[in-house]
């Protein structure tokens, strides 16, 4: 059941995409998380070793705010479809341990 569920929940999303109300959910959540972050050193030390041990550009850290704006239902029906696909799919079921 929970199998099935989970199931038409992604192919849900793959046709529709996250629905707005949610989104707009997010991208307040973040927005809000991002703001009091920014204020701490650890934030800042541990973004900068991300860009550090990947080679990246650190400057992109100051973009956080504006990559938060960029999520959109169609965004997420296009990454629910990339990433949920017959070949990125495994179904493990658990079995009831043996007395």
């Amino acid at each position: 059941k929970l199998v099935d569920l989970v199931m038409e929940e992604i192919k849900n999303t793959k046709a529709n995409g996250v629905p707005a109300v949610n989104i707009e959910k997010v991208i307040a959540e973040q927005t809000r998380s991002l703001e009091n972050d920014v204020k701490e050193n650890n934030y800042w030390r541990f973004r900068l070793e991300q860009h550090f041990f990947r080679g990246t550009d650190p400057t992109e850290i100051l973009k956080a705010g504006d990559k938060i704006k960029l999520i959109t239902v169609d965004k997420t029906k296009e990454l629910a479809n990339s990433l949920f696909n017959e070949n990125n799919m495994v179904k493990l079921i658990m079995l009831p341990e043996q007395q």
